[in-house]
């Protein structure tokens, strides 16, 4: 005896337009349906006499009319069959440059051969027809791939219709741009590597956040390592002040290459997918083989490939010891020369070091009197592996003439350990009865003692002017180590 497949039943309440099961039971009807006629004949009585409730008034068989309605139930030609037979295509929520595909199968049901045809989407619109029809026979599907690509963040609703000689099937696409929007935990675009010793190697981190609701793609490229690069470089030098205020000759932010050709600035990883709500840690590397406090470069964060989102300055300073000092004058321009510089031998290494560097001192003269000047000496001990001294020490020699001449210093010596940066806040008060026209010079001998001992002869200099001294962090660039 074969087994009987049972039959399942549904009651009126049970039946829930719109689910799966409904949609499905529609499909089949529609293609097991068979041609039919069918002849309604319906009469409409005629009574005289004012109209007040119905059923009052008297009808007469004389005054019938009849209203012959015939009904011809003819079965589609084509039908949608993916989906459960449903004719409404949902894109959902689709970030604004990414793209998402659907297929929708259309089916022949009937004996004949069809030749199909559609109506045109709208050119400038976001939805696709990516492929061509055909020509169906009895009982073959043709799939249908349609693409939506949203090209503003609002809901998107379209109609397309299948046709074939007999009959037409409308498909409804329906769609939604929404914008992406990234966080970056970059404070004013601004990330700052730290310093780093020749030959060694420093890493920072930040992280993207998707704050938006769905998941994006991103790719990170630096200036560095853009073909435009040069291009770009063609511009007035920085340090001839007259054309700072012309957009067409800022200079170019990308500083200084290594030596060795490779990447001064790497970035792991280069590209992803961010999920919704979630964040993405990036970890950037900077590797410099030669001194300079010009390493620069900058990270444009691009997202769902192309969409520009943000962008990020990186910066960076090479040592060629483990102890640096910034914060004096700018004594040449900061753009270098190609041409690497003299390492120095062996026996030079050795032996303590002296280098000129200047510091300039600007003091404001009221009726009240003179003002004191300020700037900062930044003095800072690098971590590194290449190193084993885990501090040094600095002080200043013989600051009487320069005390005398009202330059101060705070503190005047203290050491500083690894990884740790200290402030020097240097002063200059104008000693009473300064004649304001004649400018103060005097000098003094910063010694710091590291890995090799080196000798900074500070010149400082003072003058007095009308207007207030720029604040520190308005100060001129700091140059490269003296000479």
């Amino acid at each position: 005896m074969s087994d009987k497949i049972p039959v399942k039943t549904f009651k009126e309440e049970d039946v829930v337009i719109g689910s799966d099961d409904y949609e499905a039971a529609h499909l089949s009807l529609l293609r097991s349906h068979q041609n039919e006629f069918t002849r309604y004949v319906i009469p409409c009585f005629i009574a005289p006499g004012r109209c007040t409730d119905p059923g009052t008034l008297s009808c007469s068989v004389h005054n019938t009319l009849y209203l012959e309605v015939h009904c011809p139930a003819v079965k589609p030609s084509i039908v949608v069959i993916s989906d459960s037979g449903r004719n409404v295509l949902e894109f959902g929520n689709i970030s604004l440059g990414q793209s998402q595909l659907r297929n929708v199968t259309i089916q022949n049901v009937s004996n004949e051969t069809l030749d199909l045809s559609s109506s045109l989407l709208d050119p400038h619109g976001p939805f696709q027809m990516l492929n061509a029809l055909r020509t169906l026979d009895p009982q073959a599907a043709h799939t249908v791939v349609l693409g939506f690509e949203p090209n503003a963040p609002k809901e998107f609703n379209e109609e397309l219709e299948i046709r074939c000689p007999r009959n037409t099937v409308s498909i409804r696409l329906k769609g939604k741009g929404v914008t992406p929007v990234i966080s970056l935990s970059v404070p004013d675009g601004l990330l700052d590597i730290g310093d780093a010793m020749v030959s060694d190697s420093v890493t920072s981190t930040f992280k993207i956040s998707n704050t938006s609701e769905l998941s994006i793609s991103f790719k990170l490229k630096l200036d560095s390592q853009s073909p435009l690069r040069h291009g770009k470089a063609q511009v007035t030098p920085r340090y001839l002040k007259a054309f700072d205020d012309s957009a067409e000759t800022q200079p170019h932010v990308v500083g200084p290459s290594n030596y060795n050709g490779i990447a001064v600035i790497d970035c792991v990883p280069a590209q992803g997918v961010i999920g919704a709500g979630e964040s993405k840690e990036i970890s950037v590397t900077f590797s410099p083989d030669h001194p300079s406090i010009h390493y620069a470069d900058v990270m444009t964060v691009e997202i769902n490939n192309g969409d520009q989102a943000q962008t990020i300055k990186l910066e960076g300073r090479a040592w060629p010891t483990l102890v640096y000092v910034r914060g004096f004058d700018e004594l040449m321009p900061n753009i270098e020369s190609l041409v690497p510089e003299r390492e120095p031998e062996e026996e030079e290494e050795a032996k303590a070091t002296m280098k000129n560097v200047l510091l300039t001192f600007k003091s404001c003269s009221s009726p009240e009197g003179f003002g004191v000047a300020e700037r900062i000496l930044d003095i800072g001990c690098i971590k590194s592996n290449l190193q084993t001294k885990k501090s040094s020490d600095f002080y200043f020699e013989n600051p009487k003439e320069a005390n005398e001449k009202g330059f101060t210093f705070d503190p005047m010596k203290a050491g500083v350990d690894i990884g740790v940066k200290r402030s020097v806040l240097c002063k200059w008060q104008p000693p009473a009865g300064h004649d304001p026209n004649t400018p103060v010079v005097s000098s003094t001998v910063l010694t710091i003692k590291a890995d090799i001992t080196t000798q900074y002869k500070i010149l400082l200099q003072g003058f007095v002017t009308t207007m207030p001294q720029a604040p520190a962090d308005q100060q001129p660039a700091p140059s490269k180590e003296g000479k």
